[in-house]
């Protein structure tokens, strides 16, 4: 029995090496392959499943037969799964053989084939011209790009940009699979075979070429990326523009590498730090690629402005304050004190357990990620880890702690808003976004310091303050959905429009939030 297992087990080993190996060899050779001729069978499906645009529908080629031979080129050359030549290729929905799957169940991990046409695809075509953006009778086709899909703060932007654009398809180089985006057109790297989602940060040197690899189908008429690295730099096909939501400039190149590289192995880091050379001069080049910058904070477009000259337009992050809100009204806040956080060294949670622990004051910490074993080590009694927090429970939690503390230095910050939305004030160290997100005095306190001391004396300092709620829900009104959408359709009519008619970049005259 040992043997056939071990027998097995190199078989399926050699298989899987021999996928790759072809992954390898098709993206070596794909400028040089010819593209190959859609046969009879797939264009009929599309005939039949596709009906020619009429009056009532916009004269442009629906979402559904968007397939053409370039975007099939290119969806060979970025898939994880070896192909022939000779296979059909289905001519439909604009999505590709060999894109991955966001389902749950086995298929998260690996890689699936592509769905077909659906039954009722042109009427949804229709639907989502008629909901989404227009621009003088014309359907415009638009593609979504992120870094990284974990489900973290940056992924909130993501998901309201999904909503503008349901049809979209999310080109990304890794995702960590999620009930929200089960339904989504996802298309991974070939890394989604090989490295688990919360080591994403390992093959850094190899991103900037994996971004300039990837192709877009010919027909897109709007590129729009959310970016925390690297996907600002992706190119849109020629005369498409390119919208980009940046989140931050990228931390490994500039002024926070040290809170990057710590989280990598030590013999690895000499290397890196080499690296971070070549990788800034990339980014550098590449920050040309974005027709317009959208930044989530003044913070962040002056960064924009420092390392890349351009300007940028500022347009505050969705945060769905609603839930919050009505948790905030029929929850009596309690004696403990809150955070949540993707659990990594840069989010400075350490501190935050350092500081409830000196004092005896109860702390709940929500989130996951590696630094979770060395924060239960310190940790006190009153310290309590809750891991994974759905959104459904999230609220109550917010709305019936003390006060929600923040102790990393971000671009923006959605959760010091979600608690203001629940009107509880923000202990948040003084700098980076939180200056926009937290009124001192009014809506929470700055503490000047990234220790446990500055925090220790901020959470003293909170009991002779009176913060009223009401005055923290008005604070957070400001950064509701609503006006998300509004100045992101905005934006992406006024680039459709200038790619077509030809009048300019199609940016924005004023840099300020109206």
């Amino acid at each position: 029995m040992r043997a056939c297992a071990a027998t097995a087990s190199a078989s399926s080993w050699t298989r899987a090496w021999r996928w790759r190996a072809r992954v390898i060899a098709w993206s070596s050779i794909r400028r040089s392959r010819p593209t190959t001729t859609r046969p009879r069978a797939a264009a009929a499906t599309r005939s039949a499943s596709c009906p020619r645009p009429s009056a009532t529908m916009p004269p442009t080629r629906p979402t559904c037969c968007a397939s053409t031979t370039a975007s099939s080129a290119a969806a060979r050359t970025w898939c994880s799964r070896s192909w022939s030549a000779t296979s059909p290729i289905p001519a439909c929905c604009g999505r590709w053989r060999g894109a991955s799957s966001a389902r749950s169940g086995p298929a998260a991990t690996c890689w699936a084939w592509a769905r077909c046409c659906r039954p009722g695809a042109a009427a949804g075509w229709a639907g989502a011209c008629a909901a989404g953006l227009r621009h003088e009778g014309f359907g415009v086709k638009v593609v979504l790009a992120h870094d990284f899909i974990r489900h973290g703060g940056a992924e909130v932007v993501l998901e309201e940009l999904h909503r503008l654009w349901p049809e979209a398809p999310v080109y990304t180089l890794l995702y960590e699979p999620h009930e929200e985006y089960k339904d989504w057109d996802i298309r991974s790297s070939w890394l989604q075979h090989w490295l688990p989602p919360s080591r994403y940060r390992w093959p850094m040197p190899i991103y900037p070429g994996m971004v300039d690899r990837i192709r877009l189908p010919a027909d897109t008429d709007l590129l729009v990326t959310s970016s925390v690295s690297w996907m600002k730099s992706l190119a849109a096909p020629a005369g498409v523009p390119h919208l980009c939501f940046i989140h931050r400039p990228m931390m490994f190149a500039y002024d926070r590498q040290a809170d990057f590289l710590a989280a990598y192995p030590a013999p690895m880091r000499p290397l890196l730090r080499l690296l971070a050379a070549r990788v800034r001069e990339w980014d550098q080049r590449t920050a040309a690629r974005p027709t317009h910058y959208l930044a989530n904070s003044r913070y962040t477009a002056r960064r924009v402005k420092e390392l890349y000259g351009r300007e940028a337009e500022i347009v505050y992050p969705p945060v769905r304050l609603e839930a919050f809100h009505a948790a905030g009204l029929h929850t009596r806040p309690g004696a403990y004190f809150f955070t949540m956080s993707r659990l990594e060294s840069y989010k400075r949670v350490d501190l935050i357990v350092d500081a409830c622990t000196r004092l005896g004051v109860p702390l709940k910490v929500a989130g996951k990620g590696p630094e979770l074993q060395r924060l239960q080590e310190r940790a006190g009694p009153g310290v309590e880890f809750l891991g994974y927090v759905s959104d459904a429970m999230l609220p109550e939690l917010v709305a019936g702690c003390r006060a929600f503390l923040f102790s990393a230095e971000e671009d923006f910050g959605i959760a010091p808003v979600e608690a203001a939305a629940a009107g509880r004030p923000v202990l948040a160290y003084g700098a980076g976004g939180s200056l926009e997100t937290v009124v001192h005095g009014r809506t929470g306190l700055h503490f000047a310091a990234q220790s446990a001391d500055s925090l220790v004396a901020a959470i003293r300092e909170l009991e002779r303050c009176d913060i009223r709620p009401e005055d923290c829900r008005a604070h957070a009104r400001q950064f509701g959905v609503p006006e998300f959408r509004r100045r992101v359709l905005a934006a992406a009519e006024r680039l459709v429009h200038a790619a077509r008619t030809g009048s300019g970049t199609g940016a924005a005259g004023s840099d300020t939030p109206q």
